[in-house]
């Protein structure tokens, strides 16, 4: 089953003040809105980056940057990592070995250079058959080139609305 990260600290002590809640529902917003993006990048394991940098003994984990995703209710995007420790061990090696050449092909998409990306994207493909953030990368990548990137996306690839 997949699973979704973002973990927020929260304290509370016993006060006659009224506690913002804010904090635990934009926690939980983001929470259900990586776990709905497991489905769409074929993801075990989706972790906000705020998370993951909060993490202790960071080196532990096998992870990789997958988009920036800009969710309802929150005014800015959200770094999004893949944990690949939660894959199968198979497709966790073929991750790992091909960790630089996709980030490398995520950057040259955000650049608009699509034709590189795509081509980076191709090669992980044919490694990786099985990996979906790629087949999602290279549909990105030849819509991008026909009509390109829509105004209102500003970076931010994928807009969630639940």
């Amino acid at each position: 089953m997949p699973v979704a990260c973002y973990v927020q600290k929260v304290y509370i002590f016993f006060t006659p003040m009224p506690i913002d809640t804010t904090v635990i529902g934009d926690a939980v917003n983001l929470a259900s809105r990586l776990e709905n993006l497991t489905k769409l990048y074929g993801s075990n394991i989706l972790i906000s980056g705020n998370t993951l940098f909060d993490l202790e003994e960071l080196d532990k984990y096998n992870y990789h940057f997958l988009d920036r995703v800009k969710v309802k209710r929150k005014k800015e995007a959200v770094a999004v990592f893949e944990i690949l420790d939660g894959d199968a061990e198979a497709q966790k090696q073929l991750k790992i070995q091909t960790k630089t050449e996709f980030e490398q092909a995520i950057i040259l998409y955000y650049q608009q250079k699509y034709s590189a990306a795509k081509e980076i994207f191709l090669n992980i493909f044919h490694i990786n058959l099985e990996d979906k953030a790629v087949k999602l990368y290279l549909k990105r990548c030849q819509k991008s080139q026909i009509y390109g990137i829509p105004e209102e996306w500003k970076k931010e690839i994928v807009i969630i609305d639940k």
